[in-house]
């Protein structure tokens, strides 16, 4: 288990790192070949597209779930089968909807900055609903075991992606750089999922319109767990997304290509350092360790996570400066708010993929509903009055109703544990790896006079600084607190430890 679970990780860390260098380079291409206005106009019809996901009412992550913890081959191909019937004709009806999904959108003040006219957004409707499809039949690897595949797909579909985008908008395609880019990716990795899922299962069907008895029981045996799911998944996607329609809404697209290119980074950074929490949770879902396992992973995600965010809270704000120019920057009391949003989401990570592994789908979509709704409410009434600073301070202050604490009680009362000893050891890592990142990353920003990429050694010197200390301290503790003190360290020693 344990050399699986970290080659997971190793897979999930390549998939995340080549999202984030996708992204920074996509974000240079964007500077020199659109206008924030114009970014701004797509990137809400993107977001929007994006949650077409939704359409398949949490069934996927039910499917996941029950093939993670089945041990029937038999039963497995069953709901496979069940599956790809479902998604058959759920392709059909998103096609559709993505089309009129944009072809509404077309006609609100948003998508004016585009310059563009309805083919422009059917086509981008169309092509969005296919890369959605995409995404929910590489998810079927996960139940079938093979997250690791899953993740070194996404990698080589970020790279195919940046590539097209790249001769496309130097081709001079303009907007339409958007759809070609994610047909090229679709196109690169379809087929390689394809031979990975007949492999795993070969009894699958990729195109099945038939619809049976069989189905119907299915369907009805996993109603219950897919509406929780998607619940959930609902929530926490919404947290992610509904921000920037907001700003653009409230504020005009050009704010919210600016809001959405710093929470697009702090997306992408906080998706990378919960590699090891996205990896855990099917292996919790199979019955592995709930309790010791996802309190490591709390405590050492607690370490990792404020050694980036301190150092970034320094070197994001110049970087994006001298990358994006400062007109794609967002003000600092912008930057402050949503900074501090996104470390206290990476600190719960852990806690809320231990609780999808759990199946306690109900407990996270009423923390996440919550938060979701306080979060509308308040950037609403805040931006209204107070532009897009307010927007910030809306989201930020929702996090009281989810992530800050309610999370924190749900994972705590599964897991039979101290709810006030588990916040200490988590906030005591974070104030203590902040401070020393934080402190770090200034010292040295000023110290050189730092500009251009060294901003990015400053951030990463910063991070090795805190992470250092972080097993300098485990190391300590495992050889004041071991029995045998000729024991030698392994680093899961030191992990348990941090």
């Amino acid at each position: 288990m344990a050399f699986h679970f970290e080659r997971t990780v190793l897979c999930r860390i390549t998939a995340t790192a080549s999202a984030l260098i996708v992204g920074v380079i996509s974000l240079r291409l964007y500077r020199n070949y659109l206008t924030p206005e114009i970014y701004g106009a797509i990137l809400i019809a993107l977001q929007i597209i994006n949650h077409l996901r939704f359409l398949d009412g949490g069934f996927r992550s039910a499917i996941n779930r029950r093939l993670l913890t089945e041990r029937n081959e038999d039963r497995k191909s069953e709901l496979t089968q069940f599956g790809q019937v479902f998604y058959t004709w759920l392709s059909a009806g998103l096609l559709l909807l993505g089309i009129l999904c944009m072809t509404i959108y077309s006609f609100t003040p948003s998508a004016a900055p585009s310059g563009q006219s309805m083919p422009f957004f059917l086509i981008l409707g169309a092509t969005g609903a296919i890369t959605v499809i995409r995404s929910a039949q590489m998810s079927l690897l996960i139940g079938l075991q093979a997250q690791a595949k899953l993740f070194l797909l996404s990698a080589l579909y970020s790279w195919m992606t940046l590539l097209a985008l790249w001769v496309s908008l130097r081709a001079g395609a303009g907007v339409m750089a958007f759809p070609i880019s994610s047909l090229v990716g679709v196109a690169s990795v379809y087929p390689l999922l394809m031979i990975s899922l007949s492999k795993l299962m070969p009894s699958i069907r990729f195109v099945v319109f038939r619809v049976d008895e069989r189905f119907w029981t299915e369907l009805k045996t996993l109603k219950e767990d897919a509406w929780l799911c998607l619940r959930s998944e609902i929530s926490m996607m919404l947290l992610f997304t509904l921000d920037v329609i907001i700003v653009g809404v409230t504020c005009g697209p050009d704010s919210a290509a600016v809001y959405g290119v710093l929470a697009r980074l702090f997306g992408i950074v906080l998706s990378f350092l919960q590699a090891s929490s996205e990896a855990a949770w099917p292996f919790i879902a199979q019955g592995g360790p709930k309790q010791d396992f996802a309190h490591v992973l709390l405590r050492a995600n607690a370490w990792i996570e404020s050694a980036v965010m301190g150092a970034m809270f320094v070197t994001l704000s110049p970087f994006l400066k001298w990358f994006m120019g400062e007109i794609w920057t967002a003000s600092y009391p912008v930057f402050v708010l949503v900074a501090i949003r996104f470390f206290i989401m990476g600190l719960a990570a852990p806690a809320n993929y231990a609780l999808f592994g759990m199946g306690a789908f109900r407990m996270m979509a009423r923390n996440f509903e919550r938060e979701l709704i306080a979060g509308c409410i308040l950037s609403i009434l805040l931006g209204s009055r107070f532009g897009l600073v307010g927007v910030a301070w809306g989201f930020l202050l929702a996090t009281g109703f989810g992530t800050l604490l309610p999370v924190y009680g749900g994972f705590t009362s599964l897991a039979q544990s101290p709810l006030a000893g588990t916040m200490f050891h988590i906030w005591s890592r974070a104030c203590v790896g902040g401070a020393i990142s934080y402190l770090t990353a200034s010292f040295l920003l000023h110290f050189y006079a730092a500009k251009g990429v060294q901003i990015v050694f400053v951030g990463g010197i910063a991070t090795l600084v805190t992470i250092s200390v972080a097993i300098i301290v485990s190391c300590i503790r495992i050889r004041f607190s071991s029995t045998n003190s000729a024991k030698r360290m392994t680093l899961r020693d030191i992990g348990r430890n941090m």
